[in-house]
Parts: C-alpha cells; structure tokens; sequence
C-alpha cells in the first residue's frame, strides 16, 4: 500500500490518498476501487517490477483480473495519444500516419474474455470508426482552441493541489491546456440492430459528470474551459460563449458542490476504522448502468465485501 508522509493515517490506511471527481461514478465504486482493489495491483506490479518478493504467474493474473479495460476506453485513449502526436509533439506528419500508428494500438489491444464476444465487436466497431472520430476531433479542437485564444497546444497534464478545507489533495489530468476536455463517442455494438451497431449522439448539452471534471480543472488555473464531444458523424464545442452551465459564476458553483461531497468522504473515513467499516457506511448500488461492468469474479468479490453473497 502507497503511503505519504502528507497524508493523513485515517486517509492512507484505506488506500484513499487524493480526491478526484466524485461525480464520475459513485462512491459504492470508487471505493472499492480505491480501497479494495488497488492495493492488490499496486502490490502485483511490485512483484513483476522485481521490488518485492512474489509468485509472478499469481502477480500477472491479479492484475489481468483486475484490468477494467473496454475498446471504448482504449480507443478514446488511442485517439488522445495520437493527437498529442499530431498537434502537440509533432511525432506525426500526416492524417494518414496517425490512422497508420492508430492500426498498430488497436491490434495491441486485449479484449475481453468473459463478455461473450461483445468487447471483440465492439473493438471492430472502434477501428472501423476511428478514421472518421479522428478527423472530426482535428477540427473540433481547432474550433475549441481558437474560442478559447489558445495560441499553442500543449497535451495531458497530471496534476495535485491542495483545497481550502480539504485534508487531502484534489487531483486531475486535463485533456489540453488545462483547458480542453475532449470526449470521443462510439457506436455501441448491439445484437438487436440489424446493423450490429447502434450510433454514438452527441449531446445537446455537457454531461453533470463532464461538468465536474473540467470545474476541478477551472479551480486550479481560474482559466476559460471547453467541452468537446466527438463522434464518426460531426463534433460540438461547448464554450463559457454558448453554455451557461461552463461560465465563471456557474464552475465556481459546481466546484463549491464537489467541495462539500470531498469533504464529506473525509468525514466518513475519520469516522471509520477500517476498509470494512467504511464500506459499512455506504449503501452499494450494484444496479448501476455501467459502473459494475466487471469480471464476473470482481463483482463477486465486491458483493461479497458488502455482505450480499
């Protein structure tokens, strides 16, 4: 388990060592996440890195087990990469280049093995789309750049800062400048379509969720954001200029929103003891639409962490 000298016991105990979005899936989820599973991977990578002592078949399995991987994350991670390539760091000279280094990530990709098939399809719709996603996200982010008087692009950006009234630390990774937030969507694979597929819309508005991830962003560098969503077909770029929802007055209100939920994870590890008794503090939603989209085995052992197996 990972611990810093900053970092309160009450906190590092339970493997909780920053905040981050708490409204990007619930609590029931990150917890479990942060908590129950990361330590395990944490300590499987020590194993294959050499830092400690271990079975390497037992270590590659954990963490094989534990990877949450989908081709959708894949390929909207491929497609940040390769845009960082083009317009950040110049590794590439040409649209077609970077459909060519697009081809060989997809092929590094693992689907699935659990789901039927269904990752494997939806891989196929990925790559047959990435083209399209690709070119569109190009001229959306010249649009978002150019509202925002961006002059030069610069690429993902990790960071950690400390908030008033907060004990631990907020963190965050930004897609552009700390100030573009790019989210590609795909075509889902659907059995009940003739087509296979069913079409990726984008949004008439910013998600709540996308909403919170880029006001953490404003909170720490107090500066305009966009929103840009992408699909196969066309982009939207939402500004401060025509969403309300991203102005000073509104981030600063959603910011003030996530303040008080971190504050409260706060109160609940200080009150708890142990892992087991901070899950206790928590009703688990194993309902929710994507959030316990997992191995068989994984969701099992979080059902059986909150006594429902």
């Amino acid at each position: 388990m990972n611990t810093f000298p900053s970092i309160p016991k009450w906190a590092s105990n339970k493997n909780y060592l920053w905040h981050s979005n708490p409204e990007s899936r619930p609590i029931c989820r990150t917890l479990f996440d942060k908590c129950v599973i990361r330590p395990k991977v944490n300590i499987a990578y020590e194993i294959l890195k050499g830092e400690r002592k271990g079975d390497k078949d037992a270590a590659s399995k954990t963490v094989d087990l534990y990877n949450n991987d989908a081709a959708k994350m894949a390929a909207g991670r491929i497609t940040q990469q390769l845009l960082n390539d083009y317009l950040v760091d110049h590794k590439a000279d040409t649209l077609d280049d970077c459909v060519d280094a697009g081809k060989e990530l997809f092929a590094e990709y693992k689907p699935r093995t659990w789901d039927e098939g269904k990752d494997q399809n939806q891989l196929e719709i990925c790559v047959g789309s990435f083209f399209d996603v690709f070119k569109n996200a190009l001229q959306a982010l010249e649009e978002a750049q150019n509202k925002l008087r961006i002059n030069k692009l610069s690429g993902e950006e990790d960071y950690m800062f400390q908030v008033p009234g907060l004990k631990l630390e907020y963190s965050g990774k930004p897609d552009f400048n700390g100030q573009i937030e790019l989210k590609t969507t795909w075509a889902t694979y659907s059995k009940l379509m003739a087509s296979g597929r069913r079409s990726a819309s984008i949004p008439t508005q910013p998600q709540w969720s996308h909403l919170c991830q880029v006001a953490g962003y404003w909170a720490r560098n107090r500066k305009p954001q966009a929103l840009v969503y992408v699909n196969e077909k066309n982009f939207r770029v939402f500004t401060e200029e025509n969403c309300e929802k991203l102005s000073e007055e509104s981030l600063q209100n959603i910011w003030n929103f996530i303040v008080n939920k971190c504050r409260i994870r706060e109160n609940l590890l200080q009150s708890s003891n142990s892992i087991q008794d901070l899950l206790g503090l928590i009703e688990p939603d194993f309902s929710h639409m994507w959030a316990w989209d997992l191995h068989p085995d994984v969701l099992k052992e979080a059902k059986q962490q909150w006594g429902f197996v």
